[in-house]
């Protein structure tokens, strides 16, 4: 009984003593009801900079800093940073906008938001957070931030600063290769410094998860050095006049500009271009120059001009620096003073009269006589003058006008000869017809169509021109170089596959799609060669190239017979018949029906690229 008192009375001992401590503590009326602990600010601090009291005085404009941040309660989310400036020492001071940073690194890039407001920074972390702890970033996205485009998350901008590529003004992508951030925790700037020493102070704070942000962010003072602008120099341009047109087409790529920037200071460089900047700052009141690019190179077209049909043009280049600093002089002069390199380059241009948008066609026909000139004339081997009336015959045939056939007679350039038309005069004409029908007694031409003429044509035809061109053995290294672009681009002639068969074979060029045949003229035919022509080159079609002619052999010799002798290609911009035959030689009508056939061949072409 006693054992049995004594634990009762510990119990009620114990449950008066409980009753006293609740009565205390007031549980029942807590004096800090619907109450929470005051979230603690998140601190920042910079990690690779002198005490605050000092001022750093940087070799250049570009700075990297370090930072790190602790949050006790919570977690770093981001970070916003930015700096202020003047634009000279008599100036107030102006802060930059912010920049927001992600603290976090998704699939390899660093991530910025184009936001005022920290508190929209935290679920933009989560939702990225969660996306790398989950599937993963789409890959739409992810394709995104590499090109460099942005992506929009929760109504906010989100972009990467180190992504592969950067889009242009103009839609071209360059590669991008040096970004403000490659992690949240530290960041490569470039200051100001249009001052000799310009003083800046930086700051950056942490974002913790409710998106507060630290009562004092981390500072850092210093000047920066004004930086000396590069020099831009153009390298390469036209030499001669050039034909344009308002747009590049499928042949016409532009004018091709080369320039170069040198700065011993920086290490990349980007460049912008302009043409006859003083004429549109004149007729506009603005400069139209293109987007900055480490393109070193350019292609202009009418469309860059004030004014298309100009003939005289001005071409500038300025080169930036990683600092932006833009050399605005564009001129290099020695110790002596003299000017040895400037940023701009006359040029002179001649936009096609058929091919001005909206202006009435006017048919020009230049027939460049390329023949060998004999001096004592035979039927067989005739002077310049009766290879041009054989021509000049034809066209009027054809319902040509005397008043739009026009002759050049090529030879040696000034001031030996009369030369080769520039892209000045060719520009004049709609057509051109290359004839170098006759040859001497080594199977050579008047003279040798070099690269530099054969540019010239090609470039004719690019800009839309047509060209016809007849010879005997013409494709001959002797009378025409290989150059390659020339055979495959414009008479579609495939270089690497021409066969001389030099022996009395040939009686007939055999006509295809439409082409009469051709026959030898025995009233021209030299006695040597009248019962079959020698030196008659077999020229197979490369790409859209169409065989008009085959060989008809005397012996029916392998591989000359049924070999393709003249091409014709019908293009988008210009068409070309190569004949592999001299003209000259072969008996009429039936070149005047081939010449016409070849005329409606390209009048259909042009109808159905300009229904």
């Amino acid at each position: 009984m006693k054992s049995i008192f004594n634990f009762v009375s510990h119990c009620k001992v114990i449950i008066i003593l409980s009753i006293i401590v609740l009565f205390l503590l007031d549980c029942s009326n807590p004096k800090n009801e619907g109450e929470y602990y005051a979230n603690i600010l998140p601190k920042t601090r910079l990690s690779n900079v002198i005490p605050l009291d000092d001022t750093i005085q940087t070799e250049n404009p570009r700075v990297t800093l370090y930072w790190v941040g602790d949050d006790p309660d919570g977690y770093v989310v981001g970070y916003r940073y930015r700096w202020n400036f003047r634009l000279s020492k008599s100036e107030p001071f102006q802060y930059k906008p912010y920049s927001i940073i992600l603290n976090l690194i998704v699939e390899e890039f660093a991530l910025m938001v184009q936001t005022e407001n920290p508190k929209l920074i935290p679920p933009i972390y989560k939702y990225f957070a969660n996306l790398m702890g989950n599937e993963g970033l789409e890959q739409s996205q992810e394709d995104s931030l590499s090109r460099g485009d942005s992506i929009w998350v929760l109504g906010s901008r989100v972009f990467a600063s180190n992504p592969d590529s950067i889009r242009l003004q103009t839609g071209h992508r360059i590669r991008y290769m040096f970004p403000v951030h490659d992690n949240p925790n530290m960041g490569t700037f470039i200051f100001d410094s249009q001052d000799t020493l310009n003083f800046h102070t930086f700051e950056v704070s942490a974002i913790d998860n409710i998106g507060d942000t630290s009562m004092t962010s981390a500072k850092v003072s210093f000047e920066t050095p004004q930086v000396v602008p590069p020099h831009g120099h153009v390298e390469d341009g036209p030499d001669d006049t050039v034909l344009v047109l308002m747009d590049k087409t499928p042949t016409f790529n532009g004018i091709l500009f080369r320039f170069q920037g040198v700065d011993p200071n920086s290490r990349t460089i980007d460049y912008r271009w302009v043409v006859d900047r003083d004429k549109w700052l004149a007729d506009s009141g603005y400069i139209p120059w293109s987007d900055f690019s480490p393109t070193e190179y350019a292609y202009v077209t009418a469309r860059n001009f004030p004014d298309p049909y100009a003939t005289s043009h001005t071409f500038y280049v300025q080169a930036r620096n990683e600092f932006g600093s833009i050399d605005t002089v564009g001129i290099t002069r020695n110790p002596d003073g003299d000017i040895t390199d400037t940023a701009w380059y006359n040029f002179y241009t001649i936009y096609p009269q058929s091919q001005i948008p909206g202006a009435p066609i006017q048919e020009k026909i230049l027939i460049i006589n390329n023949c060998y000139n004999n001096y004592y004339p035979s039927p067989a081997h005739p002077a310049y003058a009766t290879v041009d009336s054989f021509y000049r015959d034809i066209l009027l045939g054809l319902g040509k006008p005397d008043s739009v056939i026009h002759f050049w007679r090529s030879g040696k350039n000034p001031p030996d000869g009369p030369g080769w038309p520039g892209r000045g005069e060719i520009g004049k004409y709609t057509m051109v017809i290359v004839t170098a029908d006759v040859v001497n007694e080594y199977y050579l031409n008047g003279q040798l169509l070099d690269a530099t003429r054969l540019q010239i044509l090609r470039d004719f035809c690019y800009v839309g021109g047509d060209l016809i061109m007849s010879g005997w053995e013409l494709t001959s290294a002797f009378n025409m170089q290989r150059f390659a672009e020339f055979y495959s681009n414009i008479i579609h002639v495939n270089m690497g596959t021409i066969q001389l068969f030099s022996k009395e074979e040939l009686i007939r060029a055999a006509g295809l799609l439409e082409y009469p045949d051709l026959f030898i003229d025995e009233a021209k035919a030299d006695t040597a060669w009248q019962t079959g022509m020698k030196h008659v080159w077999l020229n197979y079609p490369v790409g859209f190239g169409e065989i008009i002619h085959k060989f008809d052999s005397k012996s029916n010799t392998y591989p000359i017979e049924n070999g393709p002798i003249s091409i014709r290609y019908l293009g988008v911009t210009f068409n070309s018949v190569y004949f592999g035959v001299p003209l000259f030689y072969f008996q009429r009508p039936a070149v005047d029906s081939t010449i016409a056939r070849v005329l409606e061949d390209f009048k259909i072409s042009k109808e159905r690229r300009n229904p």
